[in-house]
């Protein structure tokens, strides 16, 4: 029989179905349990309890769909490369079913009764607080989704040799007639779930079998088994076993249920349907006994949909139905909420996972990116950075050594300031005086982290608390007194300043007195125009061996974050620091100080480097602390210490060991975000690697076409060389 849909009563967020032969149902998308991140045990557990919390009226029902896409929001980042490489979308949805009279006669008894809600609807409804209530992420259907759920009654659904067709499309049924005699987990279905032709749907229902008919079932088989007399003594033994089995369940208080297991496929094509069936077929045998359903493929198929009984069930305990649902797979499901600033990329299963540096459920916003040469960094890198500045809240400070970042500048009309050694960098610290707002305790910290690295000697990458005093108390003295903010004026008030010998190199007179030397409008003091991205190009700086000059320039732009993430508490400020081991190490107390301020107003810091140990200065591994979410491309150093570090599980560690990359094909990378891990796929398209790319020899390329033919914008030379 066909359901045919009667109407939909909407209850606060829930819709709930009527059909016209009395069938009550409800259903919502359920985010199923990723078995490379979830705890299995748990979500094992969350089913367990649901199943038994079921009355026996009530039909469940899981379905699973999986296909492959090429379509998603326009408006997020990179949706024209993940269009254009494709993708696999699951949705998991599960819906409960009840049924006692028709429409007709319950609208007709309605007349009569001062009762106005439905008895089905209560128990359906006591139910959906049950789930709510057992920590599923679920999320109600729409009407529209409902309705699509019965099947259109205009077209002409007819039986064809092993499919039923509707003139559009031919529907073929592969279902579990027996399961596997060995033992079952969760991860063989998964697996098989990869190896399967798609599209693909796979149907699961199941209903709780009343406890007194369970009782009657098992005295049935016990006088039957007294009454055989089989000639075949494996046969008794199989009989003596499963009643025995059947009968210690009972005694320890387990449920029974009948179930059914099926896989549905749709092809516009019987020939190609046919292929796929026998390719399905062979997949899921190596799991249980299928088969492809010819004769019974209507009443199968029927089976499938909402507001249909079962065909032919199976019988499985409570314990062990779990885990014959497809609840558990290794990827994402569709449910999983997306934004602008999102960064897409896939997963092994090529569903895709949406990474929000800014997403509520982190603790603290800062991330790592750790991995050798040629891994993949950088492209991860441009991808984040795009990502980000896909929201226009957001504002990426950029800087590194080796000039890699000037063509994404041009291309996403940031601006770029290159630091000379003989030019002003523009950048004044001390502008921090005139924002009233902040306290004398935020003022001082980031001055006195600045000044500290001024005036370090050489290889020195701490300082005494004495120190630290004398520093701080001259900073809060100036403050009480500044006029005319600036590295100079502080070096003509403050003469008992500590080591102010090294400090009279950055002033007049000093070897490096232009570095904070005055130079038009300062650049600290933003406005509207301000650009959404900045990038400090310290390239030059290093081609002339200066380092001093270098982390003084990089204490500076720190300083000038740390007050940008104080003054800006309605935005999103990101400093990203690209390949600089040399600049943690000297300026190792300024960036833990970053990392931590930046909790404060919901900023971030991305630092990037190839061997974590770069990221621990003296033994403290502070920086790392303060950033949780890490993408590691590589195990370095000791294993036991890279263990250590990350607080890596063992599993963690192994897959981070297997991870592979192909240069301007894609590479892997481990995510970890707390304590909770993921192997993820960066593939690329040819307009994302020339996009991307900061290879020295590309670069050339790129520069080399434009030289040839000057007219051509840098979009238009990366579209050219993706072509080529």
């Amino acid at each position: 029989m066909i359901p045919v849909l009667s109407h939909i009563e909407k209850i606060d967020d829930l819709a709930v179905w009527h059909t016209t032969d009395g069938k009550t149902g409800i259903g919502f998308e359920i985010i199923p349990c990723d078995l490379e991140c979830d705890n299995r045990e748990d979500y094992h557990r969350k089913v367990f309890g649901l199943i038994r919390s079921l009355n026996p009226n009530i039909l469940g029902r899981i379905n699973l769909s999986v296909e492959n896409c090429s379509q998603v929001d326009a408006s997020t980042s990179r949706a024209g490369a993940i269009n254009e490489i494709g993708f696999t979308k699951k949705s998991v949805q599960l819906y409960l079913e009840t049924s006692s009279e028709p429409e007709i006669i319950k609208k007709a008894k309605a007349l009569f009764s001062k009762n106005t809600t439905d008895k089905d609807v209560t128990a359906l409804l006591e139910v959906y607080e049950i789930v709510k209530k057992s920590g599923f992420q679920i999320k109600p259907l729409n009407d529209d989704f409902i309705r699509s759920l019965f099947l259109n009654t205009k077209l002409i659904w007819q039986k064809c040799s092993a499919s039923v067709c509707n003139g559009y499309e031919h529907t073929g049924i592969v279902r579990m007639i027996k399961p596997s005699n060995e033992a079952v987990n969760e991860e063989q279905l998964a697996k098989l779930y990869e190896k399967l032709p798609k599209p693909f749907n796979v149907h699961f229902s199941f209903q709780k079998i009343d406890a007194a008919k369970i009782k009657i079932e098992l005295e049935r088989k016990l006088k039957q088994s007294n009454s055989d007399q089989s000639l075949n003594p494996t046969n008794d033994l199989l009989k003596s076993s499963t009643i025995t089995t059947i009968s210690d369940a009972v005694k320890n208080g387990s449920q029974f249920f009948n179930y059914e297991l099926i896989f549905s496929f749709e092809r516009s094509s019987e020939k190609q349907l046919f292929e796929d069936l026998k390719l399905g077929f062979n997949v899921l045998n190596t799991f249980a006994e299928f088969q492809i359903e010819t004769f019974g493929v209507t009443p199968n198929f029927l089976a499938t949909k909402v507001g249909n009984s079962q065909h032919v069930s199976l019988k499985e305990i409570d314990d062990i139905l779990p885990l014959f649902m497809p609840v558990c797979f290794f990827g994402e499901s569709s449910i999983h909420s997306n934004n602008q600033r999102s960064l897409m990329l896939h997963r092994a299963d090529r569903s895709l996972h949406h990474f929000d540096l800014f997403n509520s459920s982190f603790s603290v916003f800062n991330s790592l990116i750790v991995g050798t040469s040629g891994k993949g960094k950088s492209v991860l890198t441009g991808m984040l950075t795009q990502s980000l500045l896909n929201d226009p809240n957001v504002s990426v400070i950029k800087l590194d050594v080796g000039g890699s970042h000037s063509k994404e500048c041009e291309l996403f009309g940031g601006k770029e300031f290159v630091l000379q050694l003989n030019t002003p960098s523009g950048i004044n610290p001390f502008l921090i005086t005139k924002y009233t707002e902040l306290s004398d305790s935020e003022k001082t910290g980031i001055l006195s982290r600045f000044l500290m690295v001024l005036i370090q000697e050489q290889g020195e990458t701490q300082f005494s608390k004495d120190l630290r005093s004398q520093i701080e108390v001259c900073v809060q003295v100036y403050l009480s007194s500044a006029k005319n903010p600036g590295l100079q004026e502080f070096y003509d008030l403050m003469t008992n300043f500590p080591r102010r010998n090294l400090l009279r190199r950055w002033v007049s007179g000093g070897i490096y007195e232009k570095a904070f030397a005055p130079a038009g409008k300062i650049l600290q003091e933003l406005d509207c125009t301000s650009p959404q991205l900045r990038y400090y190009n310290f390239s030059q700086v290093f081609q002339a061996s200066d380092p001093e000059f270098a982390q003084a320039g990089l204490a500076a732009v720190l300083a000038q974050f740390n007050v940008e993430t104080l003054i800006n508490k309605n935005k999103r400020i990101v400093l990203i620091c690209d390949e600089t081991p040399f600049f943690i190490k000297a300026c190792f107390d300024f960036f833990k100080f970053s990392t931590a301020n930046v909790r404060k107003f919901g900023h971030a810091v991305i630092l990037i480097t190839q061997l974590s140990s770069d990221l621990i200065v003296n033994g403290d591994t502070g920086i790392i602390e303060n950033s949780p979410q890490r993408f590691l491309f590589s195990a370095d150093g000791d294993l036991t210490d890279y263990q250590t570090r990350f607080n890596l599980t063992d599993v963690q560690l192994a897959s981070i060991r297997t991870l592979r990359s192909i240069p301007k094909e894609f590479s892997e990378v481990f995510l970890q975000t707390s304590e909770i891990g993921r192997k993820l796929i960066i593939k690329i398209t040819q307009k994302e690697y020339w996009t991307l790319t900061s290879s020295k020899q590309d670069r050339e390329k790129l520069e080399k076409l434009r030289s040839h033919i000057p007219q051509l914008s840098l979009s238009e030379a990366i579209t050219c060389l993706s072509i080529a």
